[in-house]
Parts: C-alpha cells; structure tokens; sequence
C-alpha cells in the first residue's frame, strides 16, 4: 500500500511537471475609438494562446503601463471599462460566473500600472479540471480581456504595452489533486507589437477599420475633414484605404504589419510628421479612370525597420507618357518590360533606355529627371511599382542647362525634368525659383500626341499650372546667354489640385483653336491672344514655342518670323488683323479645326478662318468648326486667321450719355443730352450671329420691335461719337 502512494504522489508530479511546461504567449489586438456615454475611449483586446490545448484556465494577471496623460490615473467606472472575453465567460456548476475580472492602478505618476486579475471560482477549484468549471485555453489568440480606457487627451499616444516581469509566473490552470492549481511555463511570450507609440487621436486596425475621436453620438466613427493623429496599426488581408479628397491627418504613423493605401482620385495631407515602419507601408493607387493617388506632408518622413513607400503609375500600353520617379532612387525590377528615355539638353536628342537590366541596378530620380515611359501592348504592362523613400521638402538646384547647336530647330536650352512629389505642383506659386529659365511648362498629352503649354502669368494655355504627380515637364533655358541654372521647388508648391478652375473670369480676346484627326483621335491645341504688353514678334514671357509631337497627330500652330509658336500674345494694330497659322501631318486624312472661347471677344468682333488651299473662307463665329482634307506635303502655311475689330482706334465708351434697356418684346435706346442722332443698331444671339440691324431716327428715344424669340441678347450701339454694347433679355 504504500509503495502505491508513492506511485500516485509521483504521477501526480509528474503531471503536474508536463503540464506546467506549457507556455502562454499574450498579444495585443482590435484596437479602436469609440464613444461611450458622451466620451472617447481607447479601447483594445488582450488575447491570449497556449501552445497545447489541454490547460483549464485558473488565473490571469495582466500588468499594463499606459500613458499617464492620455489616460485616468485612477480607478473608476467612467474612467476604464472592463469586459469579458470568450476566454473567461460561461457559468459553473454552483452556479456562479466561472471568472471574475478586477483591476487596479497602482505606482506613482508618470509611471501608474493598469494591474487585470482574471480569477476563477475558489467554490469549484476542487472539483479539478474540467468543461463544466473551467475554459480550456486553445492553441489559438483568444480575447481574455476588452480594455476601453478614457481620454484624457486624444493628441498623444497610448503608451500601453505589457510589463513582463511582474506578468511572468503569475498566469495558473487548474490541476487535481491538491493543491488544484500550478503555473504555466516562466516566462511567458509576448508579441512585439503593441501601443506604446499608437496615436489615440484615430486609429485603424483589420478587425474594426477606421476610428477616431469627436463623435457626437455614442458610436465608432471617422470624420477625415478633421486633422488628427493617425496611426495605421494593422492590416491583415488587405490595406487601410483612403478613398475621399480632402482627407487630412496631423502626424501620420505606419506602424509594422501595416500598410495604408491612397486610392487613385483620393488624397490625403499630413500637416505633422509621417513615420513608415513598413515595407511598402505607404501605397499610392493609379488606375485608367481616375488620376493617381496623392500624398503630401507638411512635415518630415522617417522609414525605420525597412519601411518604404510604393508609388503606383498607370500606362496606357501603346503611348509614351512623361514619367517621374518620386523618389532619389528605386530599382529597376519594376520597369522591366517597360521602354524609357530621357533628354540630353547638350546633345539635343533623347538617349534611350530599352527594358532596363539587371536586377540590381537603379534607376535614378536625380537630379530629378524626367522620363518619357512606353508600354507595349503585348507585353500587357499597364502599371509600374516602384518602391523607395519620397521626395519631400524643399527641393532647390534641380539642374538645367543652355547649349548652343548650330542646326536648326536644335532644341537649344530645353530640359526634360519631372515633378519630384507624389503630389501635384503648381507653377503658378510664387516661391518656385525659376531663375535663368522661362516661366513655362510643356507636358505632354498620351490621348493628343502632342505636347501642352502651362505659361505662367500668361493666357490662353493649353495646359493648367498644375503638373500632376509623377510627371515629366520640359522647361526652357532664357535665350539670352548659355551655361547652367536651376529650378527651385518647396513643400508650399505642392497641391492636390489637378484641374485649372474655368469659372474663374477669363481674360478678354483669347482664340483656342483644336485640330483633330477623324482617324486616330489624336489633336493639337493652339492660342492666339491680344494683349497691349505683346508685341508682333517673339516675346519671351507670353509666348511659347511650338514643340513638334507624334508624327500621326495633327500640329497646329501660328507662324511668327523664324519659329512656330503654340500660344502667340500679339497687340491689335488695326480694325482688320492677319495671322498666319500654320498645320502639318504626317498622316494623311480628314481633319477638322474647331475654335473655343469665342464669347471672350466683343460682340461684333468677326473672326475668319481662311483656306490658301482651297481659297476659301469661314466665319468661325458663325461656324466654329472647319473640315478639311490634308495630304502629306502640301504647303504646311496653308490657313490665316483674319480678325476684324470694329472696336479698335474707337474712344472709350461714355455709358452714361447711352441708355439700353429692353421691355417685353422690344428693345428702346435712349440718349441723354445728344442732338444729330445717326448710326446703327445691331443685336446678336449669345453664340455671337448677327439676328437684327437697325438704324436710329434723330431723335431722343429709339424703339425697335426686332421679333425674336425670348431670350438674352447682345445688343451694339454705334453711332458717330459712341460704340458700346449691352446684355438684355426679351420676353
């Protein structure tokens, strides 16, 4: 007999030696704000795994630091809520909850303890390991403990991580016989990841999605118009996204195992630090339909553990596209299968680069050059990856030069750069240093095969002042001299904008013509503009050089002595103006020119589009569109543009000697204090067609019953001292 004791009280310790060699290993999980009865709480889950599944769980403490700022130094209800998890819930045999949760804050400011005890019944300890007392502890995360804990402060961190020196020795599960309870394995396991540095302003995390502070009813929420701290803490299949424009966030972190995507359209700006932790933990969108994400910080951008960004660009297969790489760097691998060049302003020509190899090498982004990038169809590449640190910042002494060529149309002085930022840039900020180059952009267009002109102070361009992100810009070295210069960019260049707002005024007599194939749908866009700054030759500020495209597109251009220009600013000289225009193809077909922004002149005002070739003439105001045939090698200065203004050399308009007004259907005009009355009077439609003329009687008051339809018109008064012109509107 009592050689069997002591066979029991050794199985017994040995038992209670193969259990106890178990080990728990704790996470954190599911972090979130929410609104609870009126206030914001940080909330998260503490889970817990064993690596075998057959411990019953006896009893759990969790020591936790927190940030004594951001949260309550002391216990209370409305301070920290506590609740159960699936690993603690159920009822026993007595029947009584089978665990209990308390907690205590113990210690000293700054350095307060958050101290969890999760119990179980001492009424069923005896009753030794089972289902009906007890909850197995499984091999996989489950939750122990929600923690919601309140703001103090949603500007801060939360400081929370686990204090493994009291934790460890400290966790129990239950064994028979006596004494009915032993310790898991000394030490524990904890996970790297947890809330020291996690913003409590908003947060995301793959259980929950988005949250954030400031809700007005007790709910999770998240409002992006608002710029607080934000932490993406974890992604598990797929990336935190930002989908809206406008979305704003004060200092930005990616945490480790995250990944935040800027969906294309979307934007997002950073008026604090960013901090990456992740590789590609940054992740900006591109696709076809929508322009590419955009990013922009107001701050610094650190990248610890490997963190990195990926900058997506979208290529329309069969097109050039002007290309900029965001960063100072990246590798190659990404535009494998991708055809690149840049341009040599000293050479004057582009130097290529045809599916770059190896795999180890690097393509450069400085000194911030421009690249014209081309997918081919079959090799169904439609977007490239590449991945590195952003640009950001002040970015000054970007290089540009002036070399002198002796052959004509030599490209002397012109500079393929790209916009650094993942982000828009305006040129029209008046911090850019533009120093010895023009203040002017060419960018060129995949869908019109030509290239766009942004003039700076200057109108009637063709392209906005905003330059998208990752895109390549030619610049213009100043005429006058040669050598080297620099453009010189800041941080307070940069925009999400990408569209020129047109409801703005727009400046007076200012032509756009379109020439467009009806083959491939390929274009060229054109101005002419008036302005009493210009003169009829080159003038550096306002005009802009003629860049030749694709030799299927149309080119359209107006001719000056020695060079074709794309926007030409010339005064008026006369009542009757010639410009020569100039088009050429190397395609081919039927082609049209269709002029815009007509309502920018006077009514009155006739603009004629004439025909060498054919020897014929159209009113553009009448018809704004003109088809044609072209084939290549006729006479590329085949079209004039004639302006006939009977405004010019007129006195200035006395409104208050001339009264026009309208009542139903008739149209009066009255003058004040003249005698000898002769002229005319001459009503136009709001497309600019001449529908009524009339002329006036010598006499105070003329009324004039034109029988139009109801609607606004223009109405010009010309008689021998007076030419002006009114808006009115007939019933």
């Amino acid at each position: 007999m009592k050689f069997f004791k002591i066979l029991l009280f050794l199985a017994g310790v040995l038992f209670s030696t193969l259990v106890s060699s178990q080990t728990l290993t704790y996470k954190f999980a599911n972090p979130r704000i929410i609104r609870i009865s009126g206030s914001d709480y940080f909330q998260f889950d503490v889970q817990v795994k064993c690596d075998v599944g057959t411990t019953y769980l006896w009893g759990l403490q969790i020591n936790l630091s927190f940030d004594n700022t951001t949260f309550p130094t002391s216990m209370s209800s409305s301070n920290w809520k506590f609740y159960n998890g699936p690993l603690d819930t159920g009822t026993n045999t007595y029947p009584h909850p089978k665990y209990t949760v308390g907690a205590t804050i113990t210690g000293t400011s700054p350095n307060k303890v958050l101290n969890i005890a999760i119990a179980g019944d001492n009424y069923v300890l005896t009753n030794g390991p089972n289902p009906d007392d007890f909850n197995l502890v499984p091999t996989s995360y489950t939750t122990a403990c929600t923690v919601s804990g309140k703001l103090l402060s949603s500007s801060g961190v939360a400081g929370i991580d686990f204090i493994e020196s009291s934790m460890n020795g400290q966790q129990f599960y239950v064994i028979s016989p006596y004494p009915y309870y032993a310790n898991y394995t000394n030490p524990n396991i904890y996970t790297s990841q947890d809330f020291l540095t996690t913003y409590a302003g908003r947060i995301y995390s793959g259980f929950w999605g988005w949250s954030q502070v400031g809700n007005t009813i007790n709910a999770q929420w998240v409002n992006w118009a608002n710029a607080v701290n934000t932490s993406v803490w974890d992604t598990s299949t797929s990336a935190a996204t930002i989908t809206g424009t406008g979305s704003l966030a004060n200092a930005l972190r990616i945490h480790l195992g995250a990944r935040l995507a800027i969906s294309a359209g979307a934007t997002l700006t950073c008026s604090g630090n960013t901090e990456i932790d992740n590789p590609t933990g940054l992740w900006i969108v591109s696709s076809l339909s929508s322009p590419t994400g955009s990013f922009i910080d107001n701050g610094t951008i650190t990248y610890n553990t490997g963190g990195t960004a990926l900058v997506e660009r979208y290529l329309d297969p069969g097109k050039w596209h002007g290309y900029s790489i965001p960063f100072s760097s990246t590798s190659v691998i990404p535009y494998r299968g991708t055809y690149m060049k840049y341009w040599t302003e000293s050479n004057h020509n582009f130097h290529y680069i045809i599916v770059p190899a190896p795999a180890d090498s690097t393509l450069t982004g400085a000194p911030f050059r421009g690249y014209m990038a081309w997918s081919t169809v079959s090799s169904n590449i439609t977007k490239v990856y590449p991945v590195g640190q952003l640009n950001t910042g002040s970015i000054s002494s970007i290089p540009a030069t002036r070399t002198e060529a002796t052959q004509q149309d030599a490209g002397n002085g012109y500079n393929l750069l790209g916009n650094p930022y993942p982000s828009a840039l305006d040129l029209s900020y008046s911090g850019i240093g533009w120093n010895q180059l023009d203040q002017k952009a060419w960018v060129w267009s995949p869908a019109a095969g030509n290239y766009l002109v942004y003039v700076n102070g200057g109108s009637g361009n063709t392209h906005s002042q905003y330059i998208p992100p990752e895109q390549a810009f030619f610049v213009h070295h100043v005429e006058t001299g040669t050598g080297s210069t620099t453009l010189d960019l800041t941080n307070s260049a940069r925009t999400h904008t990408l569209v020129e707002n047109f409801l703005k005024d727009s400046p007076p007599d200012v032509i756009s013509l379109t020439a467009s194939s009806t083959s491939n749908g390929k274009m060229d866009l054109s101005t002419v503009y008036f302005s009493s700054q210009a003169t009829l030759g080159y003038d550096e500020t306002m005009d802009a050089d003629k860049i030749t495209g694709d030799n299927d597109a149309p080119q359209l251009y107006s001719i000056i002595t020695d060079r074709n220009l794309t926007i030409n600013a010339i005064p008026w000289t006369g009542i009757n103006q010639v410009v020569p225009l100039g088009f050429s193809c190397g395609l081919s077909g039927n082609y049209t020119i269709t002029a815009s922004n007509l309502q920018s002149f006077r009514q009155g005002t006739d603009i004629l589009l004439k025909d060498l070739k054919l020897n014929q003439t159209q009113s553009l105001i009448q018809d704004s569109v003109y088809s044609f045939s072209y084939q290549t090698g006729d006479n590329s200065g085949r079209f004039q543009l004639l302006f006939s203004n009977p405004y010019f050399g007129v006195p200035a308009q006395d409104a208050g000697s001339i009264r026009v007004y309208a009542f139903d259907e008739d149209v009066y005009v009255r003058f004040i204090d003249q005698t000898d009355i002769h002229g005319t009077l001459t009503i136009f439609d709001q497309i600019g067609r001449k529908v009524f003329t009339g002329k006036f009687e010598n006499k105070p008051v003329n009324q004039f019953h034109p029988g139009l339809l109801q609607g606004y018109y223009v109405v010009m008064v010309q008689t021998d001292q007076n030419l002006i012109d009114r808006k009115i509107y007939l019933k």
